[in-house]
């Protein structure tokens, strides 16, 4: 969690860097396109902010109102997110279609070229680092990071594009990539929504990480487990928890039984984004009756 932590505060960073250059850029040009870029850095400095508040609230040991930890509290930080995505996508798209009928003329200088190139470069760099961090610790606010950087570059190198082709008598070209900004931003919005709501829904793992898990127990080389069944496992805010029915011998002793589960729990709690495991034993013959 230190290290998501860490990458929370440096995308933060950058963002309100990227902010504030693309904002002074959008000011120097009178581009309605660069400004909405700005804009959608504005939200990414919103999402980091609610990252950083949700992981150190997920944080938390359980208590008696959360017996099983606060980790709801990121999902619950993203539907606020993609509330404010909602709102601030809808103002560029009205900004934007006044720009056409305003007739507004961008100007283009060599400061805001490079103030464009350098947010693209940075954009870039946040790109492979959050997509290095969410792949080895498997954090879905650090991965949708590295997702929404990723577009980022694209959307940006549209806006760089349409700036350049408004200086060539195509000044439709600006308020034009506003718009395209401005829907970004409310599909951006919806996407996190959407997602967070699965999460907070108790949505199920996806293949890979399923796959991971059966993989854990098919290594496990205990002879006295005949099988294991009805493997399930569900996210609770952004960790997963696992239940299924380890299959043994009906002349095992209770005792037998518990050290065999609690191997397997601690086995699977290796996994790091698994935070509990629930077990039930189960006698052979049973099963086959079922």
């Amino acid at each position: 969690m230190k290290q998501t932590y860490f990458a929370s505060i440096l995308g933060l960073i950058a963002n309100i860097f990227l902010f504030i250059i693309r904002l002074i850029a959008g000011i120097m040009s009178n581009s309605i396109a660069v400004i909405s870029d700005a804009l959608d850095s504005l939200l990414d400095i919103i999402s980091f902010i609610a990252m950083m508040i949700s992981i150190k609230v997920s944080e938390k040991k359980p208590d008696a109102s959360h017996p099983f930890g606060h980790y709801r509290a990121e999902p619950v930080a993203g539907l606020l997110v993609a509330i404010f995505a909602g709102i601030l996508g809808f103002e560029v798209f009205i900004n934007s279609i006044q720009r056409f009928m305003d007739k507004s003329v961008v100007v283009l200088s060599s400061v805001v070229v490079w103030i464009l190139i350098v947010s693209l470069a940075v954009k870039i760099v946040m790109f492979f680092y959050f997509r290095y961090v969410s792949s080895k610790y498997r954090t879905p606010a650090i991965k949708a990071a590295a997702f929404d950087a990723k577009k980022d570059i694209l959307v940006s190198s549209l806006v760089f594009l349409a700036l350049i082709g408004s200086q060539y008598n195509m000044q439709f070209l600006d308020p034009l990539m506003g718009i395209v900004v401005s829907i970004y931003i409310l599909m951006a919005g919806f996407n996190i929504g959407m997602e967070n709501i699965d999460f907070l829904m108790g949505k199920a793992p996806d293949k890979e990480m399923m796959s991971e898990i059966k993989a854990v127990l098919g290594d496990m080389k205990i002879k006295q487990i005949k099988d294991y069944k009805n493997i399930k496992a569900h996210f609770v805010g952004t960790f997963v928890h696992v239940a299924l029915k380890v299959v043994v011998g009906k002349k095992m002793t209770v005792k037998q039984g518990h050290d065999l589960s609690e191997k397997v729990r601690k086995a699977l709690l290796k996994i790091s984004w698994i935070d509990r495991v629930f077990i039930h034993v189960d006698y052979a013959w049973r099963i086959l009756l079922i």
